[in-house]
């Protein structure tokens, strides 16, 4: 899980900006990449892409997968559903080169 806030632990946790490109549909299936420590959605035909969670979410204790702000939980292997944007940031914010997509995109989850 990747998160920019300053007050979390540190770690591989990055939370979306609010205000960033415009905003996309978002289906697919959350997968985690235990080799890499990162959570990938999984939109089908073997193209997935890293995630960056909304503001508020944290990481889910009875297992793989993360608690968002509103208290859902969402684990490796759910549908996900929601509206996000896809940004060029990978570099930028130190993802993982084995977590990257081909496109090099990063999904900033705004809401599921």
């Amino acid at each position: 899980m990747w998160a920019v806030r300053p007050e979390l632990p540190p770690g591989p946790l990055r939370i979306a900006p609010q205000n960033a490109a415009p905003a996309i549909n978002i289906v697919g299936i959350l997968v985690y990449n235990a080799a890499n420590n990162c959570f990938l959605l999984d939109w089908g035909g073997g193209f997935t892409q890293p995630l960056v969670w909304p503001a508020g979410t944290s990481a889910a204790s009875d297992g793989v997968g993360v608690v968002l702000a509103n208290g859902h939980v969402v684990h490796a292997g759910d549908l996900v559903k929601g509206r996000g944007r896809n940004r060029q940031v990978a570099d930028a914010w130190g993802i993982p080169k084995a977590c990257r997509s081909r496109d090099g995109g990063v999904l900033l989850l705004q809401s599921l």
